[in-house]
């Protein structure tokens, strides 16, 4: 049940762009260990991540407003990113091993994770 951008898409180009969440979308930053663990759990409901230059970080994609009324302990070193955050978004086509890129490929049709699913599998990656 993950559901598109309305008009928002990736770059198309070779750049990457800061991209203001709470507008097209809201972000969940984990860090890379416990990302992992959440797309796992997720699988074919997962929508699209971005993993960070350093690997250190992986950012879901979820619906606007997701980051407002979610609260996450602090122990999972996890950050909503909603309005009044950026996030960098690398261009479409950025899929392979590398620096910034997509993980999980927004042009898939897959492109937000639902909150609900992600909060769920966010718990359950944390047992």
């Amino acid at each position: 049940m993950t559901t598109g951008m309305g008009s928002w898409a990736p770059p198309a180009g070779l750049d990457a762009e800061l991209t203001a969440t709470g507008v097209h979308f809201d972000a969940l930053r984990l860090p890379a260990y416990l990302g992992g663990r959440v797309r796992a759990i997720l699988g074919k409901r997962c929508g699209a991540v971005v993993r960070d230059p350093y690997g250190h970080y992986l950012y879901f994609l979820s619906e606007r407003g997701a980051a407002a009324d979610w609260r996450i302990p602090e122990a999972a070193c996890a950050k909503l990113l909603g309005k009044g955050c950026w996030i960098v978004v690398p261009p479409s086509h950025r899929v392979q091993a590398g620096d910034l890129r997509w993980i999980s490929n927004p042009t898939e049709g897959r492109l937000r994770t639902p909150a609900r699913c992600l909060r769920d599998a966010l718990d359950c990656a944390q047992l």
